[in-house]
């Protein structure tokens, strides 16, 4: 009877040693939120890659290469009649709301960088220094809307 515990209990304790924690779970599943994120992304991706080609027929002209955000802009403007684009705080500074429901038309933001995780760095000590101290970085969506999507608000003080 002893033998049959002690194998049941090494049993256990052997599924319970590989069986992933919840935490590593959880950070492998993205959220509804997260993959509509990166499908946005993607899309935006897609769409200065193919604008790009504008830049490329600009520096063989050699004239003024406009940003990938200017060309998005440009496309919206075309595609779409945008006239005035501002962010949302831009807008709520300006006095306006954006209207419930309405989609906003995606550019790059600001450059971002992050900092490497410091236990990170403990765990790796081994590695190169200057890789250690590399920062990652990436540029974030930036979300703008135009004056036919806002109202006026009054002040309600």
């Amino acid at each position: 009877m002893e033998t049959i515990t002690s194998i049941i209990n090494q049993t256990l304790t052997t599924m319970e040693t590989k069986r992933p924690k919840q935490g590593d779970a959880a950070k492998r599943i993205l959220t509804d939120k997260q993959k509509a994120a990166q499908k946005k992304r993607e899309w935006l991706r897609n769409l200065s890659n193919q604008l790009s080609v504008e830049r490329e027929i600009a520096k063989m002209m050699e004239i003024d290469v406009p940003t990938v955000n200017e060309l998005l802009i440009d496309y919206y403007k075309q595609k779409n009649g945008v006239t005035e684009l501002h962010t949302y705080d831009d807008w709520k500074k300006q006095g306006y709301q954006v209207k419930a429901g309405e989609k906003a038309f995606l550019i790059w933001g600001s450059k971002v960088q992050i900092k490497p995780d410091e236990n990170i760095e403990t765990q790796t000590q081994n590695q190169d220094e200057q890789t250690q101290k590399e920062l990652k970085s990436y540029f974030p969506l930036c979300y703008l809307f135009d004056i036919t999507q806002v109202f006026h608000v009054e002040n309600c003080k």
